[in-house]
């Protein structure tokens, strides 16, 4: 007999271009030429699947954004991955798994759809950024993998209330500053980022005007007119710090205002013109007449003397509780 025909393979074969080949063979015997006779016959070649295609992304990178307060306790779904394996059969059976990035298992990612949800509580205040390296895995054997990254920005929301470095500021100043003197630094601060986190400052339950301004964005605390110890030596009033964001959420402090007193008041006699009357024979050291003299300064201390009309130096003047003693 004669050795069977083999049919071998000329080129590689790639099932993922081409899975099926129609042959015709035909079988010549060796009669004399020109009577020699044939027969065809027909084979069909299907190329089974062999794992060596890799699972691809349809991205390299994903970006996402969530905002920190969604009800995470519903895992919500914030997006998904997707890759494609052109095998086949078990061979092209996808698996989806985190393997980086998801340092506090905030996240999980549904093995089949790729899904990625929220599983524990977000704080943009904590982490601002995460990413998370996502692998897709074959279920061929020998397996084959491929990864992307999915990087998530957690957005802010205004859930922290500006928050004074001290519930009362208490400030001295001099009852003879001039006008836009800088006395306090008014300062809050606020947990959140951007628009949430900027504070303004206002001046708030005020019976009567004060003569005091706030800037709005520094909080320095200034004077708006001449302050006078003699007409009010305290203020107290209030500085609310409000945020910038929707909904907006603020703060308040108490301010109090000393006004230190400054010598800017001179005594004032009680009379213009005092009159009194001595003996000739009266003895020296005699009392003649009490006078007074108030200072509207603060811990004033009034001190007497003769400037004048002392002729010959018959009289003396001395202080005593406060008043002059002639």
């Amino acid at each position: 007999h004669d050795a069977l025909p083999i049919l071998s393979t000329r080129l590689p074969l790639d099932r993922e271009k081409e899975r099926e080949h129609t042959l015709v063979i035909e079988a010549t015997d060796q009669g004399p030429p020109g009577e020699r006779l044939s027969s065809t016959t027909t084979v069909y070649v299907t190329v089974l699947d062999e794992n060596d295609n890799y699972p691809q992304f349809t991205q390299k990178t994903y970006n996402l954004e969530v905002s920190e307060d969604i009800d995470w306790t519903a895992r919500p779904v914030i997006g998904h991955v997707e890759a494609n394996d052109q095998d086949e059969g078990l061979n092209s059976l996808l698996h989806y798994s985190v393997i980086g990035g998801n340092t506090a298992n905030q996240f999980q990612v549904d093995e089949e759809t790729g899904q990625i949800s929220v599983s524990k509580q977000l704080d943009h205040e904590v982490t601002k950024n995460y990413r998370l390296v996502i692998r897709a895995q074959d279920r061929g054997s020998p397996t084959r993998s491929n990864t992307t990254q999915v990087q998530i920005k957690i957005l802010d929301v205004n859930d922290h209330s500006p928050k004074f470095y001290s519930q009362y500021f208490q400030e001295a100043v001099a009852e003879n500053v001039p006008i836009s003197y800088s006395i306090v630094r008014i300062q809050a601060y606020d947990g959140d980022t951007g628009e949430n986190a900027r504070i303004s400052y206002s001046i708030v339950d005020v019976s009567d005007t004060v003569p005091f301004a706030i800037d709005e964005k520094s909080g320095w605390l200034t004077t708006t007119h001449l302050l006078d110890r003699e007409v009010q030596s305290s203020y107290q009033f209030g500085v609310e710090a409000s945020d910038n964001g929707s909904p907006r959420t603020s703060e308040k402090a108490t301010v109090i205002i000393q006004v230190q007193d400054r010598n800017d008041n001179d005594p004032v006699f009680q009379r213009k013109i005092y009159e009194a009357n001595t003996l000739e024979t009266d003895a020296p050291g005699t009392s003649v007449i009490t006078m007074l003299a108030l200072d509207r300064d603060e811990n004033s201390r009034v001190h007497y003397e003769i400037t004048g009309g002392n002729a010959r130096n018959r009289f003396s003047i001395s202080t005593q509780n406060g008043q002059g003693v002639i």
